[in-house]
């Protein structure tokens, strides 16, 4: 059974879909320059690891982006809050609760947990640690 969000809503999530993006895309761009300004690494090991990072990230976006309709707006809606590329106060009136949109979208294979973590990052993540996607959505 397909849930989707009320026609209101979902006007708001096709209007912040390309602001999360940029959002991420600046995120990956911000990353790629740290890389490449670190001037302790080779030019060919800066370039393996900027080619790395476009590679993962571009698959990232994909999970996080791609197929923008109003039947997977749940889901990408809990994505994009996971990454944190909206705001609380950005996010749809009517949304379901990150709870409920998991619960609804059960298995992410793509969506970390804290029980998939080596122990010390499961550590962080459990006592709140901020950096990591899933303390977004309370999991």
């Amino acid at each position: 059974m397909t849930r989707e969000i009320k026609e209101s809503d979902w006007k708001v999530l096709r209007r912040l879909h390309p602001l999360a993006l940029e959002r991420f895309c600046e995120r990956v761009l911000s990353e790629i320059e740290h890389v490449n300004n670190d001037n302790t690494l080779s030019f060919h090991r800066r370039y393996l690891d900027i080619y790395e990072i476009v590679e993962r990230r571009d698959r990232e976006m994909g999970r996080i982006f791609d197929d923008l309709k109003r039947s997977n707006a749940l889901t990408m809606l809990t994505r994009m809050r996971a990454n944190r590329l909206l705001m609380e106060e950005e996010c749809p009136s009517r949304r379901a609760s990150p709870d409920e949109a998991i619960q609804h979208h059960r298995a992410f294979p793509d969506f970390p947990r804290a029980d998939r973590l080596p122990t010390r990052f499961a550590d962080l993540a459990l006592r709140g640690a901020t950096g990591f996607a899933f303390s977004a959505v309370g999991l």
